[in-house]
């Protein structure tokens, strides 16, 4: 009998044989061949939600300030805290400190526009525009935030995000 219980000891602490150890290596590595490049690819992640963080900031800065805009009696330019901002039937308009007003004012701290992104403005036919383009996106162009000022009396100021192009 001490045999028997000498045997089943001495067996249980020899541990792992050398087969055991490459099938689990084996196996680890098969699973981090799928994990990986689901892991790795968190650049397009980021700049899309760049792009909607940039958006999110603008509407909630242009509700902010045409908020103020009404309460102040539609006072035009409006003075909030050192920056002029103008209106254009009733939203931030584009030009004039604008736009770029409320954006210095309620999300300077969000955007940082000399190292995530390119800002771009423009007066066209059918209106002005402003966009924030993530500069490492590989189509900038289509990876976006846009504060459109508002075209008509009906119409408000429309903010877009385009993710297409990050």
């Amino acid at each position: 009998m001490p045999n028997a219980l000498a045997y089943s000891i001495k067996r249980c602490m020899q541990g792992f044989t050398l087969i055991e150890l490459i099938m689990v290596i084996v196996i680890l590595a098969i699973l981090a061949a799928f994990a990986l490049p689901r892991m790795a690819d968190f650049g397009t992640d980021a700049r899309i939600a760049a792009a909607e963080g940039v958006s999110g900031a603008l509407h909630a800065a242009a509700a902010t300030a045409r908020a103020q805009y009404f309460a102040m009696g539609k006072e035009n330019p409006l003075d909030i805290s050192g920056n002029l901002i103008s209106f254009w039937y009733d939203w931030p308009h584009v030009a004039n400190g604008g736009a770029m007003g409320i954006v210095s004012h309620d999300i300077s701290a969000l955007i940082d526009g000399a190292e995530t992104f390119d800002i771009v403005r423009e007066n066209t036919s059918w209106g002005e525009w402003i966009d924030f383009r993530v500069k490492d996106a590989p189509d900038p162009e289509n990876c976006k935030a846009r504060y459109t000022e508002a075209g008509s009396p009906s119409a408000g100021a429309v903010i877009t995000t385009v993710t297409s192009g990050c």
